[in-house]
Formats: C-alpha cells, sequence, structure tokens
C-alpha cells in the first residue's frame, strides 16, 4: 500500500504499471485535501489506484482525507470494484462532518486480464493515450457492468462521495494495451484561469497534455510528467488556489509477481493497517 495527504514527488512500480505521482498541498501547508493511493493486493495480481478531492483545500480538511485514505486502506484485497465503491461512500457519509464530501476516482486493474475497472464520484475524468495512438482522449468504457441508481431511483454515476450514503455507482470496464498512459488529477488543473479570466476547462487541459506529449515524444512517463507540471506553471504561475495531485500511469510488465515471503508480508501489513484504520474511524 502506497498512499497520503502530504506534498511529495515519488515513483511506484506495481504489477502491470508504473505511476508517477506529484502532488502539493494548498499553499505548503503540511497536509492538504488530496488523496492519492495505490495498492497491490497480497496475491500480486490486482492493483487499485485512487485520486481524491476532499470539499475545502490544505490543513483544514486534512483530517477528513486521512480518514478517506484509511478507508481506502481497508479494501485493499477486495477485488469486487463495484461494492467497494458503495462501501466506502456509506462508510465516508458516516465520518464526515459539516456536510463535507469528496470527489474520486477509483481503478482496479486486474494485470492478468489486462483490463481495468473504473468509477467516478464526481471527479475530473481521468486521460488516456493508447500506445498504438498518439492522442489523448477521456477515458471511457467498453462496456458497463453496474448500472447507478440512487435511493430515489435517479442516475446517480458521478455524485461524490458523501452526499447520499445509499448512492449506487457505475462501473466501467477498459482494455489496457501494453504501453498505454493515463493522467489521473484533481479539479485545481481544470479550474486555473487563462489571462482572459476564463477556465482552463476540461477541453483546454486535454490541449495541453496534447501538446506536451508531441512537444517530448520520446521522454518516458516520469519525464512527461515533469514536463507537465512545468508547462502548466509556466502559463499559470507558482501560485494556486488549491491542493494540487497530479499522476501519471504507464501500463506495461511492472514489478515481477512477488514471492510467498512477499505475500505473507503484504498479509500482515494489510492485517495492522486494517486494525489501526478502524479503531482510528
Amino acid at each position: 500500500m502506497w498512499s497520503g495527504i502530504r506534498s511529495i514527488e515519488s515513483t511506484v512500480v506495481s504489477r502491470g504499471l508504473k505511476a508517477w505521482i506529484w502532488s502539493t498541498p494548498y499553499r505548503e501547508d503540511a497536509e492538504g485535501g488530496d488523496v492519492h493511493y495505490l495498492s497491490l493486493c497480497s496475491g500480486g495480481i490486482v492493483t487499485r489506484v485512487v485520486v481524491a478531492d476532499v470539499c475545502g483545500h490544505g490543513k483544514a480538511v486534512a483530517a477528513i482525507s486521512s480518514k478517506l485514505s484509511g478507508l481506502l486502506r481497508r479494501f485493499m484485497n477486495s477485488k469486487k470494484q463495484d461494492r467497494v465503491v458503495h462501501v466506502i461512500n456509506q462508510e465516508f457519509a458516516r465520518v464526515t462532518e459539516d456536510f463535507r464530501f469528496a470527489t474520486a476516482v477509483l481503478m482496479t486493474y486486474e494485470h492478468h486480464r489486462k483490463r481495468l475497472q473504473f468509477s467516478n464520484a464526481g471527479h475530473p475524468p481521468p486521460l488516456i493515450k493508447p500506445s498504438s495512438d498518439g492522442q489523448w482522449q477521456f477515458l471511457d468504457a467498453e462496456d458497463k457492468s453496474t448500472s447507478a441508481i440512487d435511493s430515489d431511483g435517479e442516475a446517480a454515476e458521478h455524485l461524490p462521495f458523501g452526499i447520499d450514503d445509499e448512492a449506487r455507482f457505475d462501473t466501467h470496464h477498459r482494455s489496457i494495451g501494453r504501453g498505454d498512459r493515463m493522467v489521473v488529477y484533481t479539479d485545481a488543473f481544470m479550474e486555473a484561469h487563462l489571462a482572459g479570466g476564463e477556465m482552463l476547462g476540461l477541453e483546454g487541459l486535454r490541449d495541453l497534455v496534447q501538446s506536451v506529449s508531441d512537444s517530448h515524444p520520446g521522454k518516458n512517463f516520469e519525464e512527461f510528467g515533469r514536463e507537465l507540471v512545468q508547462e502548466f506553471r509556466r502559463k499559470f504561475g507558482e501560485d494556486s488556489d488549491d491542493d494540487e495531485t497530479i499522476m501519471v500511469i504507464e501500463f506495461g510488465e511492472g514489478r515481477r509477481m512477488p514471492g510467498i515471503k512477499e505475500r505473507l508480508a503484504g498479509w500482515l501489513q494489510f492485517a495492522k493497517s486494517r486494525r489501526a484504520t478502524t479503531s482510528s474511524i
């Protein structure tokens, strides 16, 4: 398990993927409202990736962000994406105060199937670039396995966590190829303001990612991520009105299959973490 709510620039390698994460809390606070999370199940096959954004920013919401991170750790070994999203929403609604909510993208990558399951709880959509195509596109689905219906019978796919504890969230599937890249981010990037006062927006952010990709086609995923942040800073300056998080993922071989000792160590770590987060929540 690898997660946090603090400022970080780091790379993590899991089964079938590598991820570079850059995150900075609002105005250099020690902790913030953005949550980044990645875990490999004890069997060494399923990787879960989450980027979340608690309403508010900086140290004022850090305690709630920490609770959300703890909830995610409890489901490290759960392979049922729709069940995980539903329970996390219920638990998050229970532990938060002042009607706080959180947007999130939750993804489960099954390396043995080369398949990505993903759900979106009111979060900006990730961008993906297939290795066979040079164009970045918003992550979409090949099929849908779970229909999103809330307690009133209405579609609830894009509700943030904490709004309705009975909300249901769509689980989508997408095939993943070797060399496919993905960018997951929080709303600070799309809400940056251009010189004329208008927001960059989703399409503007996609154009920015595409331009960096076209300008540096030979960069590895870490270098690409750094170039992307540098270009964003060049256009919009160093100061931000929100926590900022961006994750660049490259799918491929990643790390080898863990051995027996590593699996046992993973189970022990999971058990300790679950006891700790359960007692703190």
